[in-house]
């Protein structure tokens, strides 16, 4: 197989878009049950939902549903839907990390209004590596979030079916796939918020070939297939935020809420990227909210990241309420250390 320069790049990046996890190991062998922390506002359960666009029929997602939400008063109720993209070290860091307790923290506050809160898991198993890109080996991943998730989180968990009541969120790779799968889809989602996004150039040339390690296994994951090789150039711009951002027609987003941060010491380098993005926005007229984290790391490996979740969910609730809102100044934890080479996900 024939590599060209951007297509190493690219191959190296994208499992360097991984973020460290501290919970339980990751070894191979049957997937365990997630086990949830305790939640005051919200019950647990794992949904398979049936999916055409996935290569086994069918997709999981761990879904907080509000108390009470199979009651025979609530049969006729609907709430708003959010759908939660992970990134390489797995849906359950969700749990395992802080982000239910937060999120039971929010709405027991009062500071985010009952939700369904969709969090999918990637095909492959516990550390399902995708990049949410349809034509991945597993599937059309961006169709199977788009209509069958939501299609069934409509049907059978009492989501609303108004297109400003549902929200994308995600981070790392998973914020990637948020990102750009709002922007391709402003029909379906009213806001997107994303964390430590893998942000690259549009323009495969700009991509700095820095990266030489583990080539032949992540071409295995078939990203080749997705773009070809070497990488079609239209192709790629049209799965890349900054691409969508570039190319965009005029008001394309204009009913689309944007949040994105990123941290100053993000171990892979995202923050200059996402700063690009940031600007872009601005010279195309394109609304959005933007942190630029002081001192904050990559993603769940950051002290910010808890917070910066609280900012996007408070954000997203006010886009639910159609309401702008202002982000609150960062916080400062101490950097992280720089870790380099390697598999980041381990």
């Amino acid at each position: 197989m024939r590599l060209s320069t951007f297509t190493v790049a690219l191959v190296l990046a994208l499992p360097l878009a991984a973020q460290r996890g501290d919970g339980p190991p990751r070894g191979r062998g049957p997937r365990p049950q997630a086990s949830p922390v305790e939640l005051k506002n919200f019950d647990f359960r794992e949904v398979e939902f049936a999916s055409k666009n996935l290569a086994d029929g069918s997709g999981r997602m761990g879904v907080y549903l509000p108390k009470g939400a199979g009651d025979e008063a609530n049969k006729d109720k609907t709430w708003p839907l959010v759908v939660w993209l992970h990134g390489f070290g797995g849906y359950e860091e969700f749990q395992w990390q802080g982000g239910s307790k937060t999120l039971d923290e929010l709405r027991g506050k009062g500071e985010i209004p009952d939700v369904v809160f969709a969090a999918f898991e990637a095909p492959g198993g516990r550390r399902g590596r995708s990049v949410y890109v349809n034509g991945e080996r597993s599937g059309k991943i961006e169709d199977a979030i788009v209509q069958d998730l939501i299609g069934h989180a409509v049907k059978e968990l009492h989501a609303s079916p108004d297109r400003a009541q549902h929200a994308i969120m995600g981070v790392s790779i998973g914020g990637f796939g948020a990102l750009k799968i709002a922007m391709k889809h402003p029909d379906v989602f009213g806001a997107v918020a994303a964390h430590s996004s893998a942000i690259f150039a549009d323009d495969p040339d700009k991509l700095p070939p820095q990266f030489q390690p583990q080539i032949a296994r992540y071409m295995q994951m078939g990203l080749a297939e997705v773009f070809g090789n070497p990488i079609d150039k239209v192709k790629w711009a049209a799965e890349m935020p900054m691409g969508l951002a570039r190319s965009a027609p005029k008001d394309a987003f204009a009913k689309l809420r944007i949040y994105f941060d990123a941290g100053t010491e993000d171990r892979y380098g995202f923050a200059a990227p996402n700063t690009e993005l940031s600007k872009l926005m601005d010279e195309r007229g394109i609304a959005h909210t933007y942190r630029l984290v002081e001192g904050g790391g990559h993603a769940w490996g950051s002290d910010s990241m808890l917070d910066n979740l609280r900012q996007s969910l408070r954000f997203v609730a006010a886009a639910f309420a159609g309401k702008d809102v202002e982000s609150k100044p960062a916080a400062t934890p101490a950097a992280e250390p720089a870790r380099t080479g390697g598999d980041a996900g381990k």
